[in-house]
C-alpha cells in the first residue's frame, strides 16, 4: 500500500506576484506535482495514478491534500474546502473511467516531510506533544542520569532535530520544550526538590549533566539553515 503525504511547496513561482496561482499535489513518499493551472493538474494526477495502479500501488488518498495559494477564491472563508482528485481503476488501470476522490483544500501553510513549512506554533505543538506523549521505561529499579540521557538523546532529539531542521521554532517555545524535558525526567527521578533545567543541559566542566538542550539544538539548526539559504547557488533560493 502507497501512502500519499501532503507537498511542500511550488518550486520556482514566486508566490507575492505569480503567473497564476501555484496548486500542488502530492503523490508516493514526499513527491510533488506543481502546477499553476487545476485543470492541468488534474491530468498529471490522472496520470501518476495509472503509471503506479499498473505496478500494483495505491493511492491512500485519506492523507492526501491539495495546496493552493494566491488565490482568492480558495482562500476566501466561504471557498470550497475540498476538490474532487480524480484517479483510476485499480483493477484496470488503462481504463478510460474516472474515479473522483475528496481531498482537502490547504491555503494557509504548507506540510512538507509532515513538518509545517512557514507555521512555527504548529511545529512547537507538535513537537510538545511529542514529549508529552514519551515515557521512559518502566523498571524494577530507576534508571541513572547516563542511561536517561542517552535515552532522550535516541529516542527525542533524534525525531525532533530533522524537524526543526526543516522549521525552527521561537526561542520562547524552545525553552518551553527544555522545561518540559527537564519536568519529564524530574517526575521520574522524583526529586523531592525542582531543579534548575540549565543544571540539566550544562557541560560537566559547568557542574552540569549534559543533557541535550532543544533551544541550543533550535538556535543553531535555525542559523545554520539561514547560512545556507544565503550562500544557495540557486539564485531564487
Amino acid at each position: 500500500m502507497r501512502r500519499v503525504i501532503p507537498p511542500g511547496f511550488a518550486a520556482g513561482i514566486d508566490r507575492r506576484n505569480p503567473p497564476n496561482p501555484p496548486r500542488n499535489s502530492q503523490y508516493t513518499n514526499d513527491t510533488l506535482l506543481p502546477s499553476t493551472f487545476l485543470p492541468t493538474l488534474y491530468f498529471l494526477a490522472r496520470c501518476a495514478d495509472r503509471f503506479q495502479a499498473t505496478y500494483g500501488w495505491e493511492t491512500e488518498w485519506r492523507k492526501s491534500a491539495i495546496y493552493i495559494y494566491n488565490d482568492p477564491f480558495y482562500a476566501s472563508p466561504d471557498g470550497p474546502k475540498t476538490v474532487n482528485m480524480p484517479s483510476v481503476p485499480y483493477s484496470n488501470p488503462q481504463s478510460q473511467e474516472t474515479i473522483n476522490n475528496k481531498i482537502p483544500v490547504i491555503t494557509d501553510f504548507t506540510t512538507f516531510l509532515r513538518v509545517p513549512i512557514n507555521r512555527p506554533d504548529l511545529q512547537y505543538s507538535h513537537l510538545h506533544d511529542l514529549i508529552s506523549n514519551f515515557h521512559f521505561p518502566s523498571l524494577s529499579r530507576r534508571l541513572p542520569l547516563t542511561a536517561l540521557r542517552r535515552i532522550i538523546s535516541q529516542r527525542i532529539i533524534s525525531k525532533i532535530r530533522p524537524r526543526l531542521a526543516f522549521q525552527p521554532i521561537s526561542p520562547s517555545d524552545a525553552l518551553s520544550l527544555d522545561h518540559l524535558l527537564a519536568t519529564k525526567v524530574h517526575e521520574y527521578l522524583a526529586f523531592p526538590f525542582r531543579f534548575n533545567t540549565q543544571l540539566l543541559t550544562s557541560p560537566l566542566h559547568r557542574r552540569g549533566f549534559t543533557f541535550p538542550s532543544i533551544s541550543c539544538l533550535n538556535s543553531s539548526l535555525a542559523v545554520s539553515g539561514l547560512q545556507c539559504d544565503l550562500n544557495h547557488h540557486i539564485a531564487p533560493f
